[in-house]
């Protein structure tokens, strides 16, 4: 799989765009393929201000991915609120490769954005 890894804290140039291992999911946990992957601004801090351990993965907002599981286990609430959940469309600034995290780092630092700076894997 795509992911994005930091060997040490930094700004956008720590940022590195690497095929990796699939993390294997505990009991209780899904293993899910992200359609987009939010860059926040909590994300950047950590980034600068992380000691350890490394290597890291940034991130933790995803998007494209739940519905599925949603559907297939919640059929009652799905089939009630389903529809409103796929209605929800967020202000989305820049879509960028994975391989442009660093220039994703670099408009959420700056404060460039008005709206969602995601990566597509």
């Amino acid at each position: 799989m795509r992911l994005i890894r930091y060997y040490r804290a930094g700004g956008p140039e720590v940022l590195r765009a690497e095929d990796g291992d699939p993390p294997v999911p505990g009991d209780g946990e899904l293993l899910l393929r992200a359609a987009a992957i939010g860059v926040t601004r909590p994300a950047v801090r950590r980034l600068r201000e992380t000691t350890g351990p490394f290597p890291a993965t940034p991130g933790g907002e995803a998007a494209g991915f739940a519905m599925a599981h949603f559907a297939r286990t919640e059929r009652q609430r799905y089939a009630e609120h389903g529809e409103q959940v796929w209605q929800l469309t967020p202000a989305v600034h820049a879509e960028l490769p994975l391989e442009q995290a660093a220039r994703a780092h670099e408009i959420v630092e700056a404060r460039e954005n008005r709206g969602k700076v995601v990566l597509i894997p």
